[in-house]
């Protein structure tokens, strides 16, 4: 038994470097997604983490509601508990009931809990061979003989697809851009020695009156960053079942689209209704100032919580800099780790280890803001700007021009430049509505 007096407490993390190892830790199933916020857990008095010695194994007990499970059916997906202890994470299987998920732990710092796609593996010989999925039988790819040049075991991932999704929130009058489309049908990238056969079941919008001459099927690759490309493969369809050649494999899908919209609209589309991709934008806070030496915080948020994070961060001593808000960005969820470039008169201090600072994205985590100091070396060849370039592996996505000497109001500086590409090329930015918005108090 707990003793009288105990109580403890779950804490949202708000460190983005911890989460960024997640991202990267071989104990999490590739291709994983956040269920829910990762907590701290501590004693509320001594805020040290639960163990065995505070508390007895069969006391310790971690619920949290499933705001957001997917589908009606969860035979599509795996779901588990992630507890963390002494810097060590471990993977354990929860009881999932009655909108809740349970997991017992002896010992906890902290935890979290996420669901992945668990792979189905088939081998195939040079005889050939054929995959057929265990949740559809409907769902197959034939391998003739010499589509392998050896044995190969190949795990592939059915993602399910929501066709209520696309037609949510439409006026009555609007139509789909989507009338039909399939699972997701994913593997690792492989090139084959003879094309093989794919087979996908088709949903179809339940309501009547769409046209399908106005709409034709067509075939997308998925790629492994979660990005869409449209195909020029025709599909065969029958009896609600699409199918198709292919001489590579990575993933595949099949959708009935509106002719009448572009391309960029539809693979868009697909991605954020699937939850591929969202988008996003990149704040940037900054925090003390002294002469030589600044306190930044950057957070990468959905847009609809700009306005949210901004007013929220003020209480760690951060004002949002409303003269620089990134682009638009469309990132992978839970995947995206965008790597930070300090450059200009801005400088990471010698003591500190992280000479790169971090951000990932996470939807599900309430702060998930990246803190650093730069000294200020003023000096620097008569230069006035401190510079933070952003980057995924080696994608430009947008970069910072600061010049924390042109006000002493924090954050009103008139002189942040904003630049994509090539820094020469960078201007004053342009006032946007939502720019505007974000320099009002949210109530």
């Amino acid at each position: 038994m707990f003793p009288k007096d105990f109580s403890c407490e779950a804490v949202p993390w708000n460190n983005s470097d911890d989460r960024s190892n997640i991202l990267t830790d071989a104990t999490f199933p590739v291709g994983f997604k956040f269920e829910t916020d990762t907590f701290y857990i501590k004693d509320s008095k001594t805020g040290f983490p639960l163990d065995g010695r505070i508390a007895p194994a069969k006391d310790i007990h971690l619920k949290i509601i499933l705001l957001n499970q997917r589908f009606d059916n969860d035979m599509y997906f795996q779901y588990k508990g992630a507890v963390r202890f002494e810097n060590t994470w471990e993977l354990i299987e929860p009881i999932v009931k009655d909108g809740l998920m349970e997991m017992k732990v002896e010992r906890v710092e902290s935890f979290c809990f996420i669901s992945f796609i668990p792979d189905q593996t088939v081998k195939i010989s040079t005889d050939g061979g054929q995959f057929v999925s265990t949740v559809d039988s409907k769902i197959r790819v034939q391998f003739p003989a010499g589509s392998v040049k050896q044995e190969t075991s190949i795990g592939y991932k059915v993602q399910p697809v929501d066709i209520n999704c696309f037609t949510e929130g439409l006026k009555q009058e609007e139509e789909s851009i989507i009338y039909a489309i399939s699972p997701f049908l994913s593997t690792n990238h492989m090139e084959l020695k003879r094309p093989v056969t794919i087979h996908l079941p088709l949903q179809y919008i339940p309501e009547t009156g769409y046209d399908e001459n106005d709409y034709k099927f067509s075939v997308f690759k998925l790629e492994e960053d979660g990005s869409l490309e449209l195909t020029n493969i025709d599909p065969l369809v029958e009896n609600r079942v699409a199918s198709f050649d292919v001489s590579s494999f990575c993933g595949y899908s099949v959708a009935a689209v509106s002719r009448s919209t572009s391309t960029s609209t539809v693979t868009s589309t697909l991605q954020e209704k699937l939850n591929l991709k969202k988008w996003c934008k990149m704040l940037f806070f900054v925090g003390e100032k002294k002469d030589k030496y600044m306190q930044i915080m950057l957070e990468c948020v959905e847009k609809s919580r700009i306005s949210e994070v901004c007013e929220n961060r003020k209480e760690y001593g951060y004002n949002v800099v409303t003269e620089w808000i990134s682009k638009d960005f469309f990132l992978s969820p839970d995947k995206s780790r965008i790597t930070v470039d300090v450059k200009g008169i801005f400088s990471i201090p010698k003591q500190l280890s992280v000479r790169r600072p971090v951000v990932t994205f996470v939807p599900k985590a309430v702060e998930n803001f990246t803190r650093f100091p730069v000294d200020l070396n003023q000096s620097a060849g008569g230069r006035v700007h401190g510079i933070l370039t952003f980057k995924i592996k080696r994608e430009l996505l947008d970069e910072i021009y600061y010049d924390p000497m042109s006000t002493k109001t924090i954050p009103m500086n008139r002189n942040v430049r904003k630049a994509s590409g090539n820094r020469k090329q960078a201007q004053a930015p342009k006032y946007s509505a939502a720019q505007s918005a974000m320099q009002k108090p949210t109530k």
